[in-house]
């Protein structure tokens, strides 16, 4: 049993090919197969982006964070939208409260709280400033255009 699991690992280490059966993970770069990645809802339509194992890693990740930041202080608004609590509501998820812990998914580092729509919006864009910068571009640009028409 040992060794088929071991060779079971070598054949995801050693697997290049992206195919219906296989897929990348964006954060460990290894090709595996599909049942390695979690399903994104209960109705199991789609996979995650990430491995499970990736995912396991954010997870403790995020718990060590939650440990030490504790939770954003009351009355605390979005630094991003500026929304509250109050107007706010469950615009995250049922389950996950109205904030994000926000992290450097590179570094590990915490960054603050944000709201979940935010916290999105910014992953979204893959943490990008050049990627947020050309969005700020973009809806300055058709702002103008819908003023002059």
């Amino acid at each position: 049993m040992k060794h088929t699991k071991q060779l079971s690992f070598f054949k995801i280490l050693t697997s290049t090919v992206e195919d219906k059966k296989n897929k990348r993970c964006p954060k460990c770069k290894i090709v595996k197969p599909l049942e390695h990645f979690p399903w994104q809802s209960a109705e199991q339509k789609f996979r995650r982006a990430n491995c499970k194992d990736c995912d396991k890693q954010l997870n403790k990740v995020r718990v060590k964070l939650k440990s030490i930041h504790g939770s954003p202080p009351k009355n605390y608004k979005c630094p991003i939208c500026l929304g509250t609590e109050k107007n706010l509501g469950l615009k995250g998820g049922k389950n996950g409260g109205i904030w994000c812990l926000d992290h450097d998914h590179d570094t590990d580092k915490f960054r603050g709280w944000l709201c979940h729509l935010c916290n999105r919006a910014i992953g979204f864009l893959k943490d990008d400033i050049s990627n947020l910068e050309r969005a700020i571009g973009y809806l300055k640009k058709h702002e103008e255009k819908n003023k002059n028409t």
